[in-house]
């Protein structure tokens, strides 16, 4: 209870109007740790305070972070579809996010057992990857599902509140079929909550899911585990629905009810009844100072630097595997959400923190829109504790309006790294193949930043000149024109401007039609070949569209405020040409 202050446990003790016990405030520390860890590291107008996240159609998610053997196999026992079951939602999707590099076998392996579990839920599976990690024989997974609220079951006053006692998950869901299928029958008189076997997590679901109006009465069984459910119903339904868990063979308990009254009251286990008033949780809310802004003088070598030719900057840059935005996906079938991940190791002392700490949710977003998918949930998954980085991506999502659709989770799980993981779907059927003479057209405007950047990276080299900004308002109006063009099948591809500036912009739009074309691009600008070359105008994008549609989009653009020029054209010449000072083949390039 490392961040618990004296000025919380005057708090506590004001509004119980009585010292509390070291198990309350143990308690109240669990209900309440990952506002009270984000009061620590982030400015206060970020802390996310206990909430329902709202999302289009009662969008459900839930995950675990699982641990696979060198026998690839779980190390432990996984609760992910008993979420679900316990609130009546058939899953529509699982997806797995790999933090190592699987063998073939061990993916297989667990691809297998997982679809053999769960093909009677009818639920789709997908595999996520990132290049940038190591092949390994065992390793962390992020285990995410998603469905649909399909009822809408209002937590209300009078309600009866039970406890569910459920064997572990086997080697098949058989209690999850079991418990969806009491949950579905009672749905529209029923919700459940599966328990993690601590009072404070186990109350925080329950006060995030009712409302301010009402209060909780529970005495917790003396002894309970993860897995077990708390069900909430009315009481009409009471013998019918203990009827349908027993003949289940589950054992059930009446422990409380849902109430009027303007105070909680809970017995621990250990018959002992402790009053809490409605809005304790506000605890959070007593927090330090806003962060200051930590600045960290750049150090520019004085050594001599080696120099490098232009085009072997740009294989440099190819070599370094630096888009850490991860699509890549096995599925049997098309996923009906659009799942992305961006995740990277922190860097120690970084002088632009704050700023990367943008750009890891921006890119993010605009990759999205780029697949033609707006967000419907974002997730952050956590290790970090650098304040200037975190400032950074709360930054970005409030300019972004993406505050009510974000959960910023800490894990100790996860030392030292961070994980942005975005759900959305796509409506995009975009199947429209580039031609020759096709053009290439830059949406905003190249500032030729290398500060910072994947250029000074690779060749060691610090330049001065512009420095990396965000501009949120440029950025949205770039994603609604990006949208735009995709969903009224304007564009082609899209393609955005990210690290590597230009160069790399051009290599991975030609990647995406597997370099049949080449690329002659000329741009009049009073950049220096490197700044031109590889600038890092995050703000930027490009884009290929018929020459038929130009004027179209050009209109698009006029109206979301957005420049746009066209620069260059696709060729049947393979290769890569850019204002006759970078030249290089497709085939190399491949």
């Amino acid at each position: 209870m490392e961040f618990i202050t004296s000025q919380d446990l005057n708090y506590i003790k004001q509004i119980l109007r009585r010292e509390p016990s070291k198990k309350e405030v143990k308690i109240l520390y669990e209900m309440l740790d990952q506002v009270v860890i984000q009061r620590e590291l982030l400015p206060s107008r970020y802390v996310d305070q206990l909430k329902k996240y709202p999302s289009p159609d009662n969008l459900v998610v839930h995950y675990e972070i699982r641990d696979v053997s060198s026998e690839s196999e779980w190390n432990h026992p996984c609760y992910l579809l008993r979420k679900f079951a316990i609130q009546g939602i058939k899953p529509i999707q699982f997806s797995f996010i790999w933090l190592f590099r699987p063998t073939k076998t061990c993916l297989h392996k667990l691809d297998r057992f997982e679809k053999n579990k769960i093909n009677i839920f009818q639920t789709k599976i997908t595999h996520h990857f990132n290049d940038e990690v190591f092949k390994k024989k065992s390793g962390k997974v992020i285990a995410m599902g998603i469905g649909i609220q399909d009822i809408d079951f209002r937590i209300s006053s009078g309600q009866l509140i039970g406890w569910i006692s459920i064997p572990k998950p086997g080697l098949t869901y058989k209690h999850e079929k079991k418990i969806l299928e009491i949950l579905r029958i009672y749905g529209k008189n029923a919700t459940g909550y599966m328990l993690e076997g601590r009072y404070g997590m186990d109350l925080r679901k329950l006060i995030t899911s009712i409302s301010p109006l009402v209060s909780l009465k529970i005495s917790f069984p003396k002894s309970y585990k993860k897995g077990d459910a708390f069900i909430i119903f009315e009481k009409s339904n009471q013998n019918t629905l203990i009827n349908s868990i027993s003949k289940a063979g589950y054992t059930y308990k009446n422990i409380g009810e849902v109430s009027s009254n303007r105070v909680h009251s809970f017995d621990f286990g250990d018959g002992k009844s402790k009053k809490w008033p409605v809005g304790i949780e506000k605890m959070s809310l007593h927090r330090k100072s806003d962060l200051k802004e930590k600045i960290i003088e750049q150090n520019i070598s004085s050594k001599p630097y080696k120099r490098y030719t232009l085009l072997n900057v740009l294989k440099k840059m190819i070599a370094s595997k630096i888009d850490l935005i991860n699509n890549t996906t096995l599925s049997d079938d098309q996923q009906p959400y659009q799942v992305m991940i961006s995740s990277q190791k922190t860097i120690t002392d970084d002088p632009n923190a704050i700023y990367r700490g943008i750009r890891s949710v921006t890119n993010v977003v605009r990759n999205m829109v780029c697949k033609g998918s707006k967000i419907d949930r974002l997730i952050l998954l956590t290790g970090l504790k650098d304040v200037n980085f975190l400032a950074g991506q709360q930054e970005a999502i409030q300019s972004f309006g993406l505050q009510p659709l974000t959960k910023t989770i800490f894990t100790d799980m996860l030392p030292g790294s961070w994980h942005i993981i975005s759900l959305g779907r796509s409506n995009l059927v975009n199947n429209i193949k580039p031609k020759d003479n096709n053009f290439i057209s830059l949406l905003g405007s190249l500032k030729g930043e290398l500060a910072n950047s994947l250029y000074q990276d690779v060749t060691g080299i610090h330049v001065g000149g512009n420095a990396n900004d965000f501009d949120g308002t440029m950025e949205i109006n770039i994603n609604q024109t990006i949208y735009q063009g995709l969903s009224s099948n304007i564009i082609k591809k899209v393609q955005t401007i990210s690290r590597g500036g230009l160069s790399m912009a051009l290599v991975n739009l030609m990647s995406q039609f597997n370099y049949e074309f080449g690329t002659k691009v000329h741009i009049s600008s009073k950049l220096s070949e490197e700044e031109l070359l590889f600038g890092e105008s995050f703000g930027a994008a490009i884009v290929l569209l018929d020459e038929a549609k130009l004027m179209e989009f050009q209109r698009i653009c006029m109206a979301n405020g957005v420049s746009c020029s066209t620069i260059g054209r696709l060729q049947e010449k393979k290769e890569l040409l850019v204002n006759d000072i970078l030249k290089i083949s497709n085939n190399l390039l491949r």
